[in-house]
C-alpha cells in the first residue's frame, strides 16, 4: 500500500511540473505577442501622423474615414480639402489634412 501511494505522488508531481511548463511556456508566448502587438500599434500611429506641411500618404488598408477619424476631422473636410467628390483612394496618394 505504501509503495502504491508513493507511485500515486511521484506521477501526481510529474503531471504537476508538467502543467506548470506548460503554463510557463503559454504565458512566455503571451508576453512576446503582447509586446508585437504594441509595437505595430506604435508603428500605426506613426503612420497616422501628418508631415509636417499636414498632409498625409494613403497606405495599404486605409479608408477616407479612418483617415478623417484618425485626425480628428470630419470625412466632408477631408474631401473638400482635397478637391475630391468621393471618398475613394489609393496607396501613396498624397491627402492634405486640414486642420479640425
Amino acid at each position: 500500500m505504501g509503495q502504491c501511494n508513493a507511485m500515486i505522488l511521484k506521477e501526481s508531481t510529474a503531471r504537476k511540473t508538467a502543467i506548470q511548463d506548460v503554463v510557463t511556456s503559454v504565458s512566455s508566448e503571451i508576453s512576446k505577442t503582447a509586446t508585437q502587438l504594441q509595437a505595430q500599434q506604435q508603428q500605426l500611429q506613426k503612420s497616422m501622423m501628418p508631415t509636417a506641411q499636414g498632409d498625409y500618404v494613403v497606405q495599404k488598408g486605409d479608408s477616407m474615414a479612418a483617415i478623417a477619424k484618425a485626425f480628428g476631422v470630419s470625412l466632408s473636410s477631408l474631401q473638400k480639402a482635397n478637391g475630391l467628390k468621393n471618398t475613394s483612394v489609393r496607396v501613396g496618394q498624397k491627402l492634405v489634412i486640414p486642420k479640425p
